[in-house]
């Protein structure tokens, strides 16, 4: 498992260039997916206990502490891991497998604004993705 993880790092940068490098969640989240972890358990029990990582963090803190800042987090790093593969997970069962995730992280790249790539991606803005999720998880 750990070497799928690993290795999936690799071909990310390699095979598609890194895409989504200012979403930290999209590579944790393909090396999890990838790997078939079963860590995604614990997004699911924070969503029902209400403690989910937000995917963005709001606040004016410059340490945010979100998903879209995965590499920062201060706590709960094995949740932010579990959570970005459930974020995979959602997208390519909800909206059309594996490559509407690369086509979300090329067009973040591109746009640098999460709303803006999710209307254009997906045809849904950051606040109904971010609540069909939670949903989707079980919240």
């Amino acid at each position: 498992q750990t070497i799928t993880h690993e290795y999936t790092h690799f071909a990310h940068r390699r095979a598609f260039d890194g895409a989504g490098r200012l979403m930290d969640w999209v590579s944790e989240g393909m090396a999890e997916y990838a790997s078939e972890s079963g860590r995604i358990r614990e997004a699911y029990d924070a969503a029902y206990q209400g403690e989910l990582i937000p995917i963005v963090d709001a606040s004016d803190a410059v340490y945010k502490q979100d998903l879209m800042h995965l590499y920062l987090l201060e706590k709960d790093v094995s949740l932010g891991y579990a959570e970005s593969q459930a974020l995979v997970e959602y997208i390519v069962r909800e909206y059309g497998g594996i490559e509407k995730v690369w086509e979300l992280a090329r067009t973040h790249d591109d746009l640098q604004d999460l709303d803006k790539a999710l209307q254009q991606t997906l045809g849904v803005t950051y606040a109904e993705f971010d609540q069909d999720w939670r949903t989707w998880l079980g919240e």
